[in-house]
């Protein structure tokens, strides 16, 4: 498949916008058409499901087809088969995006000549989510206002500035660890944001992905509170990513029990490569 030629700067640009329509958005949280907006929409973007088989997602009304959303849209954020990109891309330009976005492994040259022709830009094969990521970790600031530390702008605590000092009063409820100071917050964000965008995709497919990717919202999500209490929103992803990590666990006890007199299959089990494959 072709690579998409938007520049890092063009890409930027885009990520700029804020009103997204996600056409073939999922209910189900394991799978990439559920967590890439959700990512999304937990960094700043506005978010509008579109999804002829759900009335609601993410507490968000659904609709039927692009073509019915309602207000301005800047992105068509795209999950389906690249077969199926033409009718999506019709409908599409009734609304006038700015953008449309066919997620990584989608590409329809037909599709997206006549985008190109109606005026409309488009990205393809590529992933909004590890776009994102990819582009924060480089510097500059999210949607929300954040700068790629996690910090918020103008906090005064950017990369270097760590937890809550060694010397803070020990009634407080702060927790300090050692090297606080030398940045090590900052280096674990960045970190955490690296392997969440290279398991994000998979994890959907095989439960080690889902481990992975799940036990990194867990942290990122510890790390972002870090510097003050966790809100009840907050809480709540953590315990719907533990409930993701007991089903994983459930997938990978389930291979196992398979194998011939319940014994582990260390390839099937500890990779997603058997032989051959």
């Amino acid at each position: 498949m072709e690579d998409d030629p938007h520049t890092d700067g063009e890409i930027r640009s885009i990520l700029s916008m804020r009103r997204v329509a996600v056409v073939g958005m999922s209910r189900d949280p394991g799978k990439a058409a559920h967590l890439v907006p959700r990512y999304l929409s937990e960094n700043g973007f506005d978010i509008t499901p579109v999804n002829p088989d759900a009335g609601e997602i993410l507490g968000r009304r659904c609709y039927g087809d692009v073509a019915d959303v309602e207000g301005e849209v800047d992105i068509v954020e795209v999950f389906r088969p690249s077969r199926d990109v033409l009718p999506v891309v019709e409908s599409a330009i009734g609304i006038r995006p700015s953008v449309i976005w066919l997620q990584e492994g989608i590409h329809n040259r037909q599709a997206e000549d006549l985008a190109r022709r109606a005026g409309i830009d488009v990205v393809f094969n590529r992933c909004m989510l590890a776009e994102h990521m990819r582009l924060c970790r480089q510097g500059g600031s999210l949607p929300d206002g954040r700068d790629p530390s996690g910090d918020p702008a103008g906090s005064g605590r950017g990369e270097g500035a760590g937890p809550p000092p060694a010397g803070a009063d020990q009634g407080s409820g702060e927790i300090k660890i050692p090297g606080g100071g030398s940045g090590a917050l900052a280096r674990a964000r960045s970190g955490l944001a690296y392997v969440s965008e290279l398991s994000v995709s998979a994890a959907e497919h095989h439960p080690l992905w889902g481990l992975l990717f799940h036990s990194c919202q867990i942290s990122s999500a510890v790390l972002d509170g870090w510097d003050g209490d966790l809100t009840a929103g907050e809480i709540d992803e953590i315990r719907w990513s533990v409930r993701e990590l007991d089903s994983a666990c459930k997938r990978l006890e389930g291979e196992a029990g398979a194998a011939a007199g319940g014994a582990r299959e260390p390839d099937r089990i500890r990779g997603l490569k058997t032989d051959g494959a």
